[in-house]
């Protein structure tokens, strides 16, 4: 396994490898290059056997660095075949989801990015009815919430999941996934619901009840909702999983969240301060460790979007602490939902709030 990191500022930095070797080619970018055909066509040029993937981010991953306004792209030379199923969806079609994922159900680990507004609960469910093991996340558009990309051996667009099967016994693959947030105030049940909006939480309107939990952050909302996400699982015995709050309607008192949030699951509102953030992200960094002295894995970090909001300035400090963990290249995005299992389980889950990492290493 061989890696090497470009970056993109108007023009392609140096290469050293052979270009024509290189069967995965990593793209992560928030600028309007990243969404052209000449942006396509000039990477195929240089990497004409690649698998080309990647998607638009709300910041790029370059070792412990963010990258804005440009593309980050990572070039890896495996010494085993991998795969490559791309999804184009209208609608959110859960059976067609599951023939695809089916297809790489022999795979020891399957990458997936996605446009990053659509349900990536349908995305996680679908994966795991099929068997098959992901990681993962929403590809993201800084903090305008407006149109997402996907690059899938093809010009970027909307409306497309891509998914990467990683095969042999010769690969290393683990993950990663942890928050940071503390909960507060008393568990509630969520009573009037559709999908991703809640109209009531115990049979309140659910912005009203929000307001008054946020206090003097109210008048900021809904861009300050990303620093209170809400918890929720379906039972007393279930791991919770976090929300980030997306929007709201002032017409119906609802909140839009990130994921769905069904009638008669608990919820509980959140909290963070900046060191959880950042213990959180060595525990991660902890679980996707593996031991070897050699520097040439690579690590795919999906950070949500809302991280990066309430770290501010020392949002790097979240990367720097992963990247002295693990070593090696790394790369990925801050995202608008991460695609991971619980720690110790393969049972993928659509996270808010957390910090995914996958890392891949080749004996």
């Amino acid at each position: 396994m061989i890696v090497e990191q470009r970056s993109w500022r108007g023009s392609w930095s140096d290469t050293k490898i052979d270009n024509s070797k290189v069967n995965l080619l990593l793209l992560f970018g928030d600028c309007e290059y990243f969404k052209t055909k000449q942006m396509f066509d000039e990477v195929r040029d240089i990497y004409p056997n690649a698998i080309i993937v990647g998607c638009s981010t709300s910041g790029s991953i370059i070792g412990d660095n963010i990258s804005d306004n440009d593309i980050i792209a990572t070039a890896i030379i495996f010494e085993k075949d991998i795969s490559l199923k791309v999804i184009t969806i209208d609608d959110m079609d859960e059976d067609l989801i599951i023939n695809e994922a089916i297809k790489l159900k022999d795979s020891k680990h399957t990458f997936v990015l996605s446009c990053g507004l659509i349900s990536g609960d349908v995305i996680a469910k679908s994966f795991n009815k099929a068997g098959v093991v992901i990681s993962g996340g929403l590809a993201g558009d800084g903090t305008r919430f407006g149109n997402t990309y996907v690059i899938a051996n093809d010009i970027a667009k909307q409306n497309r999941i891509v998914a990467i099967g990683f095969y042999g016994d010769d690969l290393i693959i683990k993950t990663g996934c942890y928050a940071g947030w503390d909960e507060f105030g008393p568990e509630k049940i969520i009573t009037k619901a559709e999908n991703n909006i809640i109209y009531e939480i115990d049979n309140e309107p659910a912005l009203t009840l929000y307001r008054r939990y946020l206090g003097d952050e109210a008048v900021n909302l809904p861009s300050s909702g990303l620093r209170f996400p809400i918890n929720i699982r379906e039972n007393e015995s279930e791991r919770p999983i976090i929300r980030a709050l997306l929007n709201i309607n002032n017409s119906d008192n609802s909140i839009i969240l990130a994921g769905d949030a069904p009638v008669g699951y608990f919820a509980k509102f959140m909290k963070t301060n900046i060191d959880n953030l950042i213990d959180n992200a060595i525990l991660a960094a902890q679980d996707a460790k593996f031991e070897t002295t050699e520097n040439n894995h690579l690590t795919i970090a999906v950070s949500c979007i809302g991280r990066r909001i309430v770290l501010g300035q020392i949002v790097e400090e979240e990367l720097e602490v992963v990247a002295d963990t693990l070593k090696g290249y790394m790369t990925g995005f801050y995202s608008y939902g991460e695609l991971a299992p619980f720690h110790n389980t393969t049972v993928c889950k659509l996270h808010n709030e957390t910090i995914t990492l996958t890392t891949i290493y080749e004996l």
